[in-house]
């Protein structure tokens, strides 16, 4: 009986340790775009911190606002590029103010993703690209 328990503990902490080595958004964007360019790919963050970022920021917020129903802001996105041969590797992750908002993004990108594209969310944050740029992040 104690051999069954032990068995079952050591089974539960590997699958717990497989679990946390999977890929997840980070959720500091500044993260995100470093995870990406430590991996060869092209970065740009908008966040805001200046007038050309600003304007970009709210050119995203208008685009993501046009397909679900905001009731608050988009603090930051992430994009991020690279070739692998004749390969395109590209990815995004919005980060959002409100909850919600992520949750319905994401279902929205989910539901209309094309071929090779995936959709994740994690907290505030939602990706959306290609496979690899998501285990690359």
């Amino acid at each position: 009986m104690k051999r069954k328990i032990w068995v079952a503990i050591i089974a539960t902490m590997l699958i717990v340790s497989a679990l946390a080595l999977t890929a997840c958004i980070p959720s500091d964007y500044s993260k995100a775009a470093e995870n990406w360019k430590d991996k060869g790919y092209t970065t740009t963050v908008y966040n805001g911190q200046n007038v050309a970022d600003a304007i970009l920021l709210a050119s995203a917020q208008m685009a993501v606002a046009s397909n679900i129903d905001m009731k608050g802001d988009l603090t930051a996105f992430v994009s991020a590029s690279k070739r692998d041969g004749n390969d395109s590797i590209v990815g995004s992750v919005y980060y959002f103010e409100e909850a919600d908002d992520a949750k319905a993004y994401f279902n929205y990108c989910k539901e209309n993703a094309q071929d090779g594209q995936v959709a994740k969310k994690s907290g505030k944050a939602v990706f959306v690209g290609s496979k690899k740029a998501y285990s690359d992040l």
